[in-house]
């Protein structure tokens, strides 16, 4: 999810903007990182989770409205092979689904999951698709998690090889906005790929190809390493959860 501050045109208000930047020391100028203008409908977007009483600070004649209007999704059946294996990864899945301790976290549509290396990340996030009945879209920053996940996921899931797709190319990536996807169930993308695609076919036609992948749950590894990318995938998107790690 996100927040759209609409009929905006881009330097429309600068301090908002400049608070999203960082300074370029070298070219002098700041560069927007914290959050992305669709100009095609004429919206600024931030994360959902911007403070809104920062956010008025910067438009007192705006008036703030909720819209849920999510991507649809199917629900499909996931069987989980292997159960937790540690105290983090129990803990990290309830937190995840939002059941025991954290049923008070129902409605919040983003969650961040930080643990040291080897902790089992990987297997929540696959697990999260069992757990959700969810087609996942997982988007990484290097070309050796493509793989790694692949593998999590039919070692951990039933989900099976077939119903897997490596998103590589804007080829690829027509395919799925015109709607040829439809069994898949598991969509792994490297951020290069959608920065690619958007570069060379534009907003929509990323807001149209995610629309179509039928998906629940976003999942964003290694989320530190390309906040530039993974705000304009957050601000392109609206599934109904997304999980940083």
């Amino acid at each position: 999810g996100h927040i759209a501050i609409t009929n905006y045109k881009k330097k429309d208000n600068y301090e908002f903007e400049k608070s999203l930047s960082v300074w370029d020391s070298i070219n002098f100028k700041y560069h927007l990182v914290g959050g992305y203008y669709v100009k095609e409908m004429k919206e600024f977007r931030i994360n959902r989770g911007y403070n809104l009483k920062r956010l008025h600070m910067y438009f007192p004649d705006y008036t703030f409205e909720v819209d849920n209007d999510a991507f649809p999704y199917d629900e499909i059946h996931v069987d989980l092979y292997a159960p937790p294996k540690s105290d983090f990864q129990r803990v990290a899945l309830t937190f995840m689904a939002s059941q025991e301790t954290f049923q008070n976290l129902k409605n919040y549509t983003q969650k961040m999951i930080t643990a040291p290396p080897g902790a089992g990340k990987t297997f929540c996030g696959v697990a999260s698709s069992a757990f959700m009945s969810s087609r996942l879209v997982i988007i990484v920053p290097f070309t050796k998690l493509l793989e790694q996940w692949k593998e999590s996921l039919t070692t951990f899931t039933s989900i099976k090889e077939s119903e897997i797709m490596i998103v590589q190319g804007s080829k690829a990536c027509e395919k799925i906005r015109e709607g040829k996807c439809k069994d898949i169930k598991a969509f792994i993308f490297m951020t290069d790929t959608i920065a690619s695609y958007q570069e060379h076919y534009g907003n929509l036609a990323v807001i149209d190809m995610f629309y179509e992948t039928n998906v629940y749950v976003k999942i964003v590894d290694e989320v530190h390493r390309d906040l530039k990318t993974i705000t304009m995938i957050d601000a392109l998107t609206n599934f109904h959860m997304t999980y940083y790690m």
